[in-house]
């Protein structure tokens, strides 16, 4: 809210007019002036100053709410889950993947990330009887042109438009383009800039009660070294014995709410973990991919995952046609 413009927050005209004509014309840009300048620019009173700062502070800070309306606001206001249609996965997330929250889709290419946000895009102009969430959809496509610092001013689009569905498509693709880690000090700013990123993506899904979706790729381990390329899996997945987990460390996966882990079961079915969730047990669903889109297929297995927790293990790549997670952590 802080991106807010000044003439939306109730100013006299004339002291809005002084403000534009000193380039200020957000409440941001107001705040990050100190008093001795604004009396400079608007010509009034140290009174009046601390007034027009004050409703610009006001028009900037979230309204307070109690526990009580926090959760009357999930409850009655709008669905707290948009379901992804799989229904088991429905079921251990109890009822899908809840507003307020980020979850990450991570898997390799031709796994179904971007097939599976579509279908979510979709579900999320459902009305809430059938499972949407009614509302429109901000889809960020970080292949084409998108900056990451448009992310700091993305806030006022989302209220403005009725987003009820944010999707970054790709998280790790988005970092990749701003900072090249081969090139020394590349490395602490591409971890500043994920940290940043995700403060702007849960602010968006709490203070909007919105699910954020991101979708992430795979890094690289060669061998049994613990070093990883950093770069997304590209190689031929038969070339070897190698390893591959979710991109972007330890730092992004702690940023998550929810993780849910695609990969190749054979050369036809291909298989989603619940790899990280506050409330779902470590569920694994097999699917396909069809002309209507994901489907969750039969199988004799159990649903619910009896390895370890599948979020702490590597993918290997035994083929080019199957992934298995590694049961050492």
């Amino acid at each position: 809210m802080a991106c807010k413009k000044i003439n939306r927050i109730g100013l006299q005209e004339s002291l809005v007019d002084r403000l534009l004509k000193s380039n200020i014309t957000t409440c941001q840009d107001l705040l990050c002036k100190n008093s001795v300048e604004l009396l400079s620019i608007l010509g009034v009173s140290l009174r009046q100053v601390k007034e027009i700062v004050l409703k610009a502070s006001e028009a900037c800070a979230p309204e307070s709410q109690t526990a009580l309306q926090l959760k009357k606001r999930f409850t009655q206001d709008q669905p707290g889950y948009i379901a992804t249609t799989l229904e088991s996965i429905d079921t251990a997330l109890h009822g899908g993947l809840q507003v307020g929250t980020i979850t990450e889709i991570a898997g390799p290419s031709g796994c179904g990330k971007t097939q599976f946000c579509m279908m979510l895009t979709v579900q999320a102009m459902l009305p809430s009887r059938n499972g949407g969430l009614n509302g429109a959809v901000a889809y960020i496509d970080t292949e084409s042109a998108f900056s990451a610092t448009r992310l700091e001013t993305f806030e006022y689009e989302v209220i403005t438009k009725g987003i009820k569905l944010i999707i970054l498509d790709s998280v790790a693709s988005l970092v990749r383009k701003e900072f090249d880690i081969r090139l020394q000090g590349n490395f602490l700013k591409r971890t500043n800039l994920l940290a940043k990123e995700a403060a702007i993506l849960k602010n968006l899904a709490e203070n909007l009660s919105i699910p954020v979706i991101v979708t992430n790729q795979i890094t690289t381990r060669q061998g049994s070294t613990n070093q990883s390329s950093n770069q997304e899996q590209t190689r031929p997945l038969d070339s070897g014995e190698g390893q591959v987990t979710a991109a972007l460390g330890n730092t992004w996966s702690h940023s998550v709410n929810t993780r849910l882990l695609l990969q190749y079961h054979d050369a036809i079915i291909r298989q989603v973990l619940i790899a990280k969730s506050p409330v779902a047990p470590f569920t694994s669903v097999m699917y396909t991919i069809q002309d209507k889109g994901i489907v969750a297929e039969p199988t004799d297995q159990e649903t619910y995952y009896q390895g370890t927790d599948p979020g702490l293990q590597s993918m290997k790549v035994r083929s080019s046609l199957a992934y298995e997670i590694s049961h050492q952590l």
